[in-house]
């Protein structure tokens, strides 16, 4: 009987089974055994003795994806201890005793596991407990209702500002849903701490308006493809409704102007010359006033992102309230954590000495900075960019 023909990258395979003494990356298709092969490291890093089954953490990024790893785990790690002899055996018959000191989680349970071992340093209740997306979110909708009750009582300015350029607080519900969830970005784009001055436009607009007007008294009711016309009556219609000494209404009337209609110079009234003229003309009023358009846009940005923060300061407090960190809570606390406490981290280079990332590329760069902190040679490098 012929033997089974091995895989042409076996070489590859048994290098990540066998080279225990080095980092190594591994770049694979979805199902060409990467979990396999990172079962049976974990199980020769015990047989030989290379580490303890308590210093080995194996993260992963999903629930399903921790018990799946732990059950291929403890099984491959039974088969070795029975078919295993002399101190291979002893060391893989204690590793099964102690099998679940082994820590197989998801990367927030993993920097739950550091923060726990070492709270002062971290600067968090000593039993904090972790709210998971359920909890989470039932957090964030009693803030956010509790912001809009207080809002203008707290922050009176501000709310008259959002009202001035036409925004509802209630309009702000799911962006602040949203913002929530990236605490560790701080760089969000300012806003304009000034808004367009609305006697200019309206010195660029009312002539126009009084040239559109007069010209679609001759509009033909058929026009073909020619799309300036329709767009000219839309502006008639919201300019008739248009309050031109509130900016909020003539901002709106304003960006009815932003794109380009198509033009069927045969269709209009007074022929192909007065089609170029109106054609140039919307070309030239366009490129005036988008300066004015993105003003205003940054002064709106302005304005939400400022109500936007005064919300997640009410949520933090609720949440600080629970006693509970949430998930951003867990990677950003163990983090800093780990970048302001070089003996921290010494401590955990001793606690955890092999470490083992599922899915590698599927970390966030907190993610990626506590796995690089967590393994840098030197402890005291604070830039997880410049770890080695």
């Amino acid at each position: 009987m012929s033997q089974p023909s091995q895989p042409a990258d076996q070489s590859s395979r048994d290098m990540i089974a066998n080279c225990l003494d080095r980092n190594l990356l591994v770049e694979a298709a979805a199902g060409t055994g990467k979990t396999t092969s990172m079962v049976r490291r974990m199980v020769n890093l015990v047989k030989t003795g290379c580490c303890s089954i308590e210093t080995i953490a194996a993260v992963t990024f999903t629930r399903k994806a921790t018990a799946e790893l732990r059950e291929r785990f403890h099984a491959q790690l039974e088969e070795a201890r029975h078919t295993a002899t002399g101190e291979q055996a002893d060391r893989l018959a204690q590793a099964w005793v102690h099998r679940e000191r082994c820590f197989i989680g998801t990367i927030h349970s993993f920097c739950g596991r550091l923060l726990r071992e070492r709270p002062v340093e971290a600067g968090v209740d000593i039993g904090f407990c972790e709210l998971d997306e359920t909890e989470d979110l039932k957090i964030r909708e009693e803030a956010w209702l509790q912001f809009i009750a207080t809002a203008r009582e707290d922050s009176r300015e501000l709310m008259d500002n959002l009202l001035d350029v036409g925004i509802e607080l209630s309009q702000l519900r799911s962006a602040f849903m949203e913002f929530v969830r990236y605490p560790d970005v701080t760089d969000w784009a300012p806003g304009s701490a000034e808004h367009p001055d609305i006697e200019l436009l309206v010195g660029y607009l009312s002539p126009y308006l009084g040239e559109i007007e007069e010209v679609a008294k001759d509009f033909p009711p058929n026009r073909g493809n020619d799309q300036l016309m329709n767009k000219y009556e839309e502006i008639l219609r919201t300019a008739r409704q248009a309050n031109l000494a509130n900016l909020s209404s003539v901002m709106n009337l304003l960006t009815l102007f932003s794109n380009r209609p198509k033009v069927v110079q045969r269709n209009w009234p007074g022929g192909r010359e007065v089609a170029k003229f109106h054609e140039a003309r919307w070309a030239d009023f366009q490129q005036l006033i988008t300066p004015h358009i993105a003003q205003w846009l940054q002064y709106r940005h302005g304005l939400v992102l400022a109500a936007l923060e005064r919300a997640v300061k009410v949520y933090e407090r609720h949440r600080e309230a629970t006693g509970g960190l949430n998930f951003a809570d867990l990677l950003l606390k163990a983090a800093a954590l780990l970048r302001s406490n070089p003996e921290v981290r010494e401590y955990f280079a001793k606690r955890f000495t092999h470490l083992l990332v599922d899915e590698f590329q599927d970390t966030d760069p907190i993610q990626a900075e506590v796995v690089l902190l967590l393994t840098s040679e030197n402890h005291e490098t604070t830039d997880w960019r410049h770890c080695q």
